[in-house]
């Protein structure tokens, strides 16, 4: 039996993450006229993470967000520091 191995974690910029994610996101659905904004804490402006898995969370909140977001909507994302992680909030103007 292979043993688990921990994902490995890296310093990353939350902030830099979202933006990356939502620029993908916007050219791939054409979705320019959905205002974006990203709001992080402080504390969680560099976290200690597995950068392609916090990716992936965050690439999978956002294009639910856009699929439910009609033209002129906006979608927030809030990042905070949060029992020795990150708590990450998406809100959409979506049904």
């Amino acid at each position: 039996m292979a043993a688990l191995v921990p994902p490995a974690r890296a310093p990353e910029d939350t902030t830099q993450a979202e933006t990356d994610v939502w620029t993908d996101l916007a050219k791939r659905t054409a979705a320019g006229n959905v205002a974006f904004d990203v709001q992080v804490a402080p504390d969680a402006a560099q976290l200690n993470v597995d950068p392609d898995a916090l990716r992936q969370i965050l690439t999978n909140l956002l294009d639910n967000s856009l699929r439910y977001s009609s033209p002129g909507g906006r979608i927030t994302v809030r990042a905070e520091a949060a029992d020795g992680g990150i708590a990450v909030r998406v809100e959409d103007s979506g049904s």
